[in-house]
């Protein structure tokens, strides 16, 4: 069974336990009813290809530090090792991130990381981060709250 299969078995046998406690099903019947709905959502819903998640992400350093064209700071030396703060800031940053992103991240750090690809690196997570702000929707009435 497949780790998406398996969320929706999970969430059909907690509908069915809630059934049960509200004494609309059996106990006996929870099983039962559990793979019913599971089957169901699968056919109706699931089945289809999942999105696969690549161990590492693919991480190119900018080309920045070869021309330094576009007024950022050119690293005196890209290819020595990270600065401990480098990898420090670098693993703040990957805590800021989704949990589903974190452990792709902090693998490509776990090994020996250069200052330019540390300094790209920082840059990108910064932009991810910046991509999952949480945006406050309009509220249709001045007494309805925003979140």
């Amino acid at each position: 069974m497949s780790r998406d299969n398996m969320i929706v078995a999970q969430c059909c046998f907690k509908g069915a336990i809630d059934l049960a406690i509200a004494n609309r099903i059996s106990t006996e019947e929870i099983n039962k009813l559990t793979k019913v709905w599971t089957d169901f959502i699968i056919a109706e819903y699931g089945g289809g290809t999942t999105a696969v998640v690549p161990a590492k992400p693919v991480f190119q350093p900018k080309e920045n530090y070869k021309g330094n064209s576009d007024k950022k700071p050119k690293i005196a030396n890209p290819n020595e090792d990270a600065s401990e703060a480098q990898l420090k800031y670098i693993n703040n940053l990957i805590k800021e991130l989704p949990l589903s992103e974190q452990d792709a991240f902090q693998q490509l750090v776990s090994g020996q990381v250069t200052k330019g690809v540390a300094s790209g690196l920082i840059e990108q997570l910064k932009g991810k981060i910046d991509d999952n702000e949480p945006v406050a929707r309009t509220p249709k009435s001045s007494a309805e709250a925003q979140f």
